[in-house]
C-alpha cells in the first residue's frame, strides 16, 4: 500500500525553487527556465504562494499541503520570496526558511536557486516605483526612525541567508546566483540550473535556452535620480540613513550592482 501511494504522489521530475526577493530579474530568470526546461509553475503562476491582495493573480497559502499538491500535479517550478513565508502559526503552515527547505526536500524540489541582489536600495526603489504612490506613503516607507532603514536591509539579508543555509543543511542542490549573473549571462545562469536536472529531462539539447523577456524590465525609471524615483523627502531620508554606513553608502548609486 505504501509503495502504491508513493508512486501516485511522487513528482515525475526534479523540482526547482527560486529563493529570492523581487525586482532581481526573477521574472526573466524564471520565464527562461520554465520555457527552456519545460516546467509548469506551482499553482499556475510564478509566485504561486504570493497571497498579497495587491498581487494579481493571487497564490495560495504556503503550506506543506499546498506544496505537496503542486508536486502531485507535476508543477515543479516556483519563485518563493522570503516574504511568502506564512504568518499563520498553524501546524501545516511553512513559517520559516528551515521549514520551507525541509518541505522542498520532502516533495521533490531538490534544486534551490538562491539569488540575491546586493544593492538592496536599488531593489527596494525598483519595487516601490512599480505602482503609483503618494508622497506621504513614499516618505513613510523610506523615512524610518533611527537606523531603521539599515536594519531593515540587514534583516532581509539575514532571512535570505537562513534559507541558503537551510537548503545546504537539507542537502539540496544549491545554485547561488548574483543579480549580475542573471542580467549579464541569462542563458549561462539557466544552464547551471538545467545541468542539475535529470539527463532524461534536460540531456543533450532538450533544454536549450529560450530567453524570456519580462514586461517588468520596462517599469523601472533608471534614468531618473533617487529623488525622481521616490520623492525629494524620501531621498533626503535615504541619503542621511546610508551615507554614514560604509556597508550601505555605495548603494546610493542605484546603478551599482556590487560594493
Amino acid at each position: 500500500m505504501w509503495r502504491r501511494m508513493l508512486k501516485k504522489t511522487a513528482p515525475r521530475r526534479r523540482g526547482v525553487i527560486l529563493w529570492a526577493y523581487g525586482r532581481s530579474a526573477t521574472d526573466t530568470y524564471c520565464g527562461t527556465l520554465k520555457d527552456s526546461a519545460h516546467f509548469r509553475y506551482c499553482n499556475g503562476i510564478k509566485e504561486g504562494f504570493n497571497t498579497d491582495r495587491n498581487h494579481a493573480p493571487q497564490g495560495r497559502d504556503l503550506t506543506r499541503t499546498n506544496l505537496a499538491r503542486c508536486a502531485r500535479r507535476d508543477e515543479m517550478l516556483s519563485h518563493i520570496k522570503p516574504g511568502h513565508l506564512s504568518k499563520q502559526d498553524r501546524p501545516d503552515h511553512i513559517t520559516t526558511p528551515e521549514k520551507l527547505m525541509r518541505a522542498a526536500r520532502d516533495n521533490g524540489y531538490e534544486v534551490v536557486v538562491a539569488e540575491y541582489r546586493s544593492n538592496a536600495l536599488a531593489r527596494m526603489v525598483s519595487s516601490w516605483e512599480m505602482h503609483a504612490r503618494s508622497a506621504a506613503d513614499t516618505e513613510a516607507e523610506f523615512c524610518l526612525p533611527g537606523d531603521g532603514l539599515v536594519e531593515k536591509m540587514a534583516e532581509e539579508k539575514r532571512l535570505w541567508q537562513r534559507g541558503l543555509r537551510a537548503a545546504v543543511h537539507e542537502r539540496l542542490k544549491v545554485i547561488e546566483l548574483s543579480f549580475e549573473n542573471v542580467t549579464r549571462g541569462l542563458c549561462a545562469a539557466v544552464k547551471r540550473t538545467t545541468l542539475a536536472l535529470e539527463p532524461s529531462e534536460c540531456g543533450g539539447a532538450k533544454c536549450a535556452c529560450q530567453e524570456f523577456e519580462s514586461p517588468h524590465t520596462k517599469t523601472s525609471n533608471r534614468a531618473a535620480s533617487l529623488a525622481g524615483r521616490t520623492s525629494p523627502e524620501a531621498a533626503a531620508c535615504i541619503t542621511a540613513a546610508l551615507e554614514g554606513a560604509p556597508d550601505y553608502a555605495w548603494m546610493l548609486d542605484l546603478s551599482r550592482a556590487e560594493k
